[in-house]
């Protein structure tokens, strides 16, 4: 009996849908799409959203969402991002209604930006369609989710402005939205706002405040953080420390910083001089074609460090690496032929293969730098 009820009421509804009364199109979308009150055996989800679809066409906010989010996810309509971009852009901006899911609109505003942005409709798990990349439009969608509270668009929108993608580079309007991104919680937005305070970059210049930032995104579990608070510690010579943060990056999968704890290893900084270790994490490093790490390698491997000596494979490790980087053709040339260099090299890392390559501060000199800078003051006085 309920169920001959359920269909005379969606009987009902029908007729007077198709009469254009609002109220029941919306109301028979709702059942159809969802089931709502009449069960899955009465679900119709192409039906639905087409009946939304025809309220959201008079203006009815609610459907022009659901309509949009049909689109969106392809649930009774076939995925389009020009139909979402058309219903989601009819909505008044300047004043959005009260009852709106704003949380729900900027995701979707977020969802339809990516799609601009990467040129690709993802159809199930692991298929894609192309279509047509959009800045503009990626910028517009993102700014819009962001003004709508979505963290993500909010750290997004400043990788737009920093990049000017779909809009007018603006290092301010950058620094901006990653310290929003940073205050709500986003940990590589919080790294993003301390490298732009340590390099001034749409803010006055601030290390103090850089280094707080980075320290909090390395609390919030941002790897790359804890790089960089590896190079920090380093130049301020606290090794021990800066070892403690390289070896949290390097767990996370870093190369570089994998680099970092074998060169520490190497040279006994901070630790316990351990040849075994430190080829170990050089190897780490070399997996994931770190040039520096195969020339270390190749000094192992030339006077059995750690592991066999073998000269021919410490050849062929050294040039691999300076084929991944060139700027190490002069160290792997004057380690091959110099055995003065090779000897100066065994205590002090005054090669250009050192875990400073890629680093934000320089607070202080580092050991290194201070042993060269006295050798040229040498060479300076001897040349008088």
């Amino acid at each position: 009996e309920k169920q001959g009820d359920r269909a005379v009421m969606l009987r009902s509804l029908r007729i007077a849908a198709r009469s254009g009364l609002v109220s029941c199109q919306v109301k028979l979308g709702d059942k159809l799409l969802y089931g709502q009150g009449v069960g899955v055996e009465y679900a119709n989800p192409e039906e639905g959203a087409e009946w939304h679809l025809k309220a959201a066409e008079q203006g009815v906010v609610r459907s022009q969402l659901i309509a949009a989010d049909c689109y969106l996810q392809g649930v009774g309509l076939e995925k389009d991002p020009a139909e979402v971009d058309r219903l989601l852009g009819a909505l008044n901006w300047e004043k959005l209604p009260e009852t709106i899911n704003k949380t729900q609109l900027g995701v979707m505003c977020y969802q339809l930006s990516q799609i601009y942005m990467q040129g690709k409709i993802q159809l199930t798990k692991s298929k894609f369609r192309d279509y047509p990349k959009d800045d503009e439009r990626c910028f517009t969608w993102t700014k819009r989710a962001a003004a709508l509270g979505n963290m993500t668009a909010v750290a997004q929108l400043a990788s737009l402005y920093d990049q000017g993608i779909g809009c007018e580079e603006s290092q301010e309007q950058a620094f901006v939205n990653w310290k929003r991104a940073a205050i709500g919680g986003d940990a590589r937005s919080a790294l993003q706002t301390g490298i732009y305070y340590f390099e001034g970059r749409g803010v006055p210049r601030d290390s103090m405040k850089a280094v707080e930032w980075i320290k909090q995104a390395a609390k919030r579990g941002d790897a790359e953080a804890h790089l960089t608070l590896g190079e920090y510690h380093h130049d301020m010579n606290l090794y021990e420390k800066s070892l403690e943060e390289f070896r949290i990056a390097a767990e996370a999968g870093y190369a570089q910083a994998q680099y970092a704890v074998g060169w520490y290893y190497f040279y006994g900084l901070g630790v316990r001089r351990d040849f075994s270790e430190a080829v170990k994490w050089f190897y780490r490093a070399a997996n994931q074609d770190c040039a520096e790490a195969f020339f270390y390698l190749g000094m192992c491997t030339m006077e059995g460090k750690g592991l066999a000596a073998d000269p021919e494979e410490a050849k062929r490790l050294m040039i691999y690496g300076r084929t991944l980087n060139p700027n190490l053709a002069k160290d792997v040339e004057r380690y091959l032929t110099d055995a003065s260099f090779n000897e100066a090299n065994q205590d002090a890392a005054n090669l250009s293969a050192t875990p400073q390559k890629r680093k934000f501060f320089q607070f202080g000199k580092s050991k290194e730098a201070e042993v060269e800078a006295e050798e040229e003051e040498v060479e300076s006085e001897q040349d008088l």
